[in-house]
């Protein structure tokens, strides 16, 4: 039995994300501003999140995605370790690292990137890209709801906004007269 129903868990965790950037001194107030950033996180932890959402009916919210994998390996060195562990042991190594602990890892990763980075924000940019492009280059979207289409006096209207319309004629076949074969045509021709 869960603890709590999935959506609402959802429903509560983007308001706390939301809610953390709204009141902070530093915050644009713009929720697209807003990074979550994840150790390998375009193999693992932001699929699962985004489908986790769209399972329960919930758009996710098009904030920027980060994955510190490809920040290290790019920026320190593709021939490196970079798992979360080694980093911590090389860059943070007073810090008490339990693997697979959320917390400890949301810790452990924040406390090694900044080290690692002292421009954080801007090297985090650099690698970051918005969810609605994220999950239509990853195949995502396709879990989301597609628009009504309706086919009216042979005119397609697809709704583009709540507020407008688009008309797109939807073709035509056109039935096209066949000559007839013979039992002549049918037969193999010599070489003359």
């Amino acid at each position: 039995m869960l603890a709590e129903e999935p959506k609402f868990t959802f429903e509560r965790f983007i308001m706390w994300v939301e809610v953390q950037h709204v009141s902070n001194p530093n915050s644009d107030g713009n929720a697209g501003g807003i990074m979550l950033a994840a150790h390998y996180g375009s193999c693992h932890d932001h699929i699962h999140l985004l489908k986790g959402m769209m399972k329960w009916g919930i758009t996710p919210p098009n904030y920027m995605l980060v994955d510190t994998l490809a920040i290290f390996k790019i920026v320190r060195s593709m021939n490196e370790k970079a798992s979360l562990k080694t980093l911590v042991n090389r860059y943070a190594p007073w810090f008490p690292h339990e693997p697979h602990d959320a917390n400890s890892d949301a810790d452990a990763l924040r406390f090694v990137t900044m080290i690692t980075f002292p421009n954080t924000r801007m090297a985090c940019y650099a690698f970051a890209i918005p969810c609605q492009d994220y999950m239509n280059r990853t195949g995502l979207n396709m879990y989301m709801p597609s628009p009504i289409v309706t086919f009216k006096n042979r005119m397609m209207y697809a709704s583009a906004s709540a507020n407008t319309q688009s008309r797109v004629t939807a073709p035509v076949r056109r039935r096209t007269e066949v000559p007839a074969r013979s039992k002549q045509d049918e037969l193999p021709r010599r070489c003359e």
